[in-house]
C-alpha cells in the first residue's frame, strides 16, 4: 500500500528547476476491502496490535458501512477480524523465516496465498470452506511454531509496529509478501509439520429452534457426545438418566417428553 503521497523530483524541458509530481493519495481501507471482499476491518492504536474499539471482536460486516467506524482508521493500525465474522477468514502465523519455507514445500499450493509480513516469519491467509478450529498457538516438540487465528481473533494487515522486547529500535512496517486474494480451502487439506501439536477440528453442538422437546435435544446432544469423545454406545447413559442431565445442563425443570 502506497503512502498519501509521493514527491518525484524531476526536470521539465527547457528549465533547469524540479518539477513536484505529486501521486493522489490512497486509501488503506479501500485497498483492504478491494483484496478481501467482505471483512470487517479493526482499529488499532498506531504502533500496537492494541484495538481502540471496545468490544471489537463484536463487530459486523454492518460496522463496516457506519462513517465513525471508518474514520476511527485514520493514523491508526488496521487489523481484520478473523473468522465467521469476515466470511472463514482466518491466518497461519509462523514466526520464523525457516519455518516458512519448510510449511510452504509441505503445502506447495499455499505459495500462491495471500502473505504478509513485519518482521519475521509471516501469515498466510486463507479462505475457509466448512468447519475449521477455534484459535490456538502451535508447537513443536515444545518449541513455539505459530498461531492458528480463527474466530474472535485479528491480524494487522496495515500500519508499523516496534517491539522492543525484541531489541527493536524502529518502528517496523507491515508488508505483502504475495499480494493476491485469498482462496478458498478446506482445513483437512492443510499439512502440518510432522510432531507438531496442529489444530484440530472439534465438533460444535449447533442448537436449532425447530427443536421441539426434551428427547429430540437429547438425541442431539447424545450423537454430538459420543462422536467427539468416542464412546462406545454401551457408555451412553441410559434415556432418562441422560434427559435428566440435559434439563439440568440448559436449566430446564419441566417434565421430560417421553
Amino acid at each position: 500500500m502506497s503512502p498519501a503521497c509521493t514527491d518525484k523530483p524531476a526536470r521539465s524541458e527547457g528549465s533547469m528547476s524540479p518539477v513536484r509530481r505529486v501521486e493522489r493519495a490512497t486509501n488503506p481501507v479501500e485497498e483492504i476491502l478491494a483484496l478481501l471482499g467482505d471483512a470487517v476491518l479493526v482499529p488499532n492504536r498506531r504502533l500496537t496490535k492494541k484495538p481502540i474499539v471496545k468490544d471489537w471482536q463484536k463487530l459486523t460486516l454492518e460496522s463496516m458501512s457506519r462513517p465513525d467506524h471508518i474514520r476511527s482508521f485514520i493514523g491508526q493500525n488496521i487489523g481484520v477480524l478473523l473468522g465467521r465474522a469476515s466470511g472463514g477468514l482466518c491466518t497461519i502465523d509462523i514466526d520464523n523465516d525457516s519455518d516458512v519455507e519448510h510449511f510452504l514445500e509441505d503445502n506447495p499450493s499455499l505459495r500462491d496465498m495471500m502473505r504478509t509480513k513485519r518482521v519475521r516469519g509471516c501469515n498466510i491467509w486463507l479462505r475457509m470452506e466448512g468447519d475449521y478450529p477455534a484459535s490456538t498457538s502451535i508447537k513443536i516438540g515444545g518449541k513455539a511454531f505459530g498461531e492458528w487465528r480463527a474466530d474472535r481473533n485479528q491480524t494487522i494487515i496495515y500500519g508499523a509496529a516496534i517491539d522492543p522486547r525484541k531489541g527493536e529500535t524502529e518502528p517496523t512496517p507491515y508488508r505483502f509478501l504475495n499480494r493476491a486474494q485469498p482462496i478458498r480451502i478446506r482445513f483437512d487439506e492443510i499439512q502440518w509439520p510432522q510432531g507438531c501439536d496442529a489444530p484440530t477440528r472439534t465438533p460444535l453442538l449447533r442448537l436449532h429452534t425447530s427443536f421441539c422437546n426434551t428427547a429430540s435435544l437429547h438425541l442431539c446432544i447424545t450423537t454430538e457426545l459420543r462422536r467427539s469423545l468416542k464412546a462406545s454406545p454401551r457408555k451412553v447413559q441410559p434415556k432418562r438418566q441422560s434427559q435428566k442431565n440435559t434439563r439440568n445442563w440448559f436449566g430446564y425443570t419441566g417434565a421430560a417428553a417421553e
